[in-house]
Formats: C-alpha cells, sequence, structure tokens
C-alpha cells in the first residue's frame, strides 16, 4: 500500500479502486458506514461516506467532495516522478498534490477531528459557526467531469 494517495497511478484510464479502497478502510477503522458505487465496468467507484451530526442525526448537512482521477503524464517533461510526492523548496511536488488528491488527503486527516467536533468551525466571512445538527458527507468520486460516471451522474 502507497504511503500517500498520490502514489497510487489513478490516470483516468486506469482503476482507481485500490485508492478508494484505501481510503474506505481508512473510514471503516473511524467507525463510519462506507457505501462504494461502480462503474458499468467494476474498475472504478464512488466513494461515500456519512459523518453524523453530534445528535446522531444523518440528514441535511454540507458534503466535501473531491475526484480521484488524474490527467495522463504521457509526454510530459517532469523532473521527478509525478506519482511519488516530493517536497523541493518548501513546495510539493507531484500528480494531483493540489486537485484533487490533496483534498481528499486533507479531509481524510481531518476526519478525527469532525467526529470529535460536537460544533462546526466557522465559516465564510462573518464566521458562523453550523450548528452541531450539521451532518459531513465525504464523497470520494471517479472523476469530477460533468456527465460521466462522477458526482454529476449521482
Amino acid at each position: 500500500m502507497p504511503d500517500c494517495l498520490i502514489a497510487y497511478d489513478t490516470t483516468s484510464r486506469e482503476s482507481n479502486l485500490e485508492l478508494i479502497h484505501d481510503v474506505q478502510a481508512y473510514l471503516q477503522q473511524q467507525g463510519l458506514e462506507t457505501v462504494l458505487t461502480h462503474d458499468v465496468s467494476g474498475r472504478k467507484a464512488n466513494l461515500f461516506a456519512t459523518i453524523p451530526a453530534a445528535d446522531g442525526t444523518l440528514t441535511g448537512g454540507i458534503v466535501l467532495s473531491g475526484h480521484t482521477d488524474v490527467v495522463p503524464v504521457d509526454g510530459q517533461n517532469w523532473s521527478s516522478d509525478p506519482f511519488k510526492a516530493e517536497i523541493r523548496d518548501d513546495r510539493l511536488y507531484g500528480r494531483c498534490t493540489c486537485d484533487m488528491k490533496g483534498f481528499v488527503g486533507v479531509t481524510r486527516k481531518l476526519v478525527p477531528e469532525m467526529l470529535a467536533t460536537t460544533m462546526a468551525p466557522a465559516i465564510g466571512p462573518s464566521k458562523v459557526p453550523l450548528p452541531p445538527s450539521k451532518t459531513m458527507m465525504i464523497m470520494v468520486a471517479v472523476n469530477g467531469k460533468p456527465k460521466t460516471s462522477g458526482p454529476t451522474k449521482l
């Protein structure tokens, strides 16, 4: 198992199941129920997990959504392995360190904090806290392109 999400080759022509199963296992270790939906080929999946509100409800709330597919690196002049996260000059290099594997990784890392929080952190310019009745849903999709098997179809 790779030590970070960047290491999974989820190029759009490849399967994303290894990465999805890694994230799913982590979420299940945190006590969350997960749901997978597969594309017609069975080689790609969307992953859903819901973090209940402080009162246990599972409705309403906020969706945190990221996708796993990456653009092929064929013919690109990388000076390092695009599927190995590397820090150089205080910058992180690797395929999708920002869009979207970075987001998925940060979201995954914050799950224990989300589970322990009874009042969601302040958001927006007015810094209004979300009430504890807000549910958080994590969705890790096949891809982020409209009209495909990603979040738009769901």
